[in-house]
């Protein structure tokens, strides 16, 4: 019996996924590229013919994560002020690997450019993706590139994800409703015609 053979995106998907274990297990800085094809089983030229690095892989990683989100959160056709906060609580409050892999690269942004740089280019790729799915919608437009917003529920990625060995999921999930509160307060304070919206 033959094998069935691999598409082009189909081994992609592969390493990408052998390469989720590993950072998963061992972080960014730890994972080396024969981690990675150690664990897909290919050969060193199988997986080198896709990818040429570490960071190339978890670039990809990160782009499936943000589409990942797109769809998971925005096939309400209905897209209002409710629905893009449902998408930054989603954001904080899923559990899904790319939320955990997202925060690898928070914590790595300050001390290593390539990963600063990825994260620019990835938060670029965020507000296409709000632009396309809000334009024609009653949320005001400078609502998707608030820097404060970006980074307040970036931070709380990052709370949510590094103590999690003291207990910061239950903790977030206890007051869950206390930080809808609170992105609700802000975007009411810093744009007075959401104001109208009921949450």
């Amino acid at each position: 019996m033959t094998r069935k053979r691999l598409s082009k995106e189909e081994r992609k998907l592969q390493i990408q996924k052998a390469a989720k274990k590993v950072l998963l297990e061992n972080g960014y800085e730890n994972t080396t590229m024969e981690n990675v094809i150690s664990e897909t089983g290919m050969s060193t030229g199988g997986v080198y013919h896709y990818y040429k690095s570490v960071f190339d892989i978890f670039y990809d990683i990160m782009l499936e994560g943000l589409d990942y989100g797109k769809h998971r959160n925005f096939e309400n056709p209905e897209k209002d002020l409710n629905i893009f906060i449902d998408y930054q609580m989603a954001k904080i409050f899923d559990d899904n690997e790319y939320k955990s892999l997202f925060a690898m690269l928070l914590k790595g942004i300050d001390y290593n450019d390539e990963l600063r740089e990825m994260y620019l280019k990835l938060n670029d790729r965020y507000k296409e993706i709000l632009s396309k799915n809000f334009e024609r919608s009653s949320v005001p437009i400078e609502i998707l590139d608030d820097s404060f917003l970006i980074f307040f529920v970036h931070s709380l990625i990052m709370g949510n994800e590094s103590f999690v060995s003291l207990g910061s999921k239950e903790v977030f999930k206890e007051n869950k409703e206390i930080v809808k509160k609170m992105i609700v307060l802000y975007l009411n304070e810093k744009y007075p015609s959401t104001k109208k919206n009921s949450f």
